[in-house]
């Protein structure tokens, strides 16, 4: 079974040891026996969402922060259960990089 979650403003705070409670969500995940993680971001996009949620979106530079931090851990085999993080942003330096990769995104 896998897990697909957004990643909200609650989810890139951080517990008293310093941890992303995204991080926590990941490591829970294995323990309850899920094969992967797989998240999206957040964003508003111009349309207010209910009034009952308040505002749970991330900023970009929260969302680039978030997205190294757990693509080191995932590099490093610091989770034992794949998590993917899509690349919903990209700087112009990997943009110019990699152009192809990102072409279908400006179409």
């Amino acid at each position: 079974m896998d897990i697909t979650a957004c990643i909200s403003k609650e989810m890139i705070k951080r517990d008293s040891e310093g941890n992303l409670y995204l991080d926590r969500m990941i490591k829970f995940a294995k323990e309850l026996g899920i094969s992967r993680m797989n998240f999206h971001n957040l964003f508003k996009t111009g349309v207010p969402r209910d009034n009952f949620t308040g505002n749970i979106d991330i900023s970009v530079n929260e969302w680039f922060d978030v997205k190294e931090e757990i693509e080191k851990k995932v590099e490093n085999n610091e989770y034992s259960i794949p998590v993917r993080i899509p690349a919903s942003f990209t700087t112009k330096d990997n943009f110019l990089r990699n152009p192809e990769y990102y072409r279908l995104l400006y179409l």
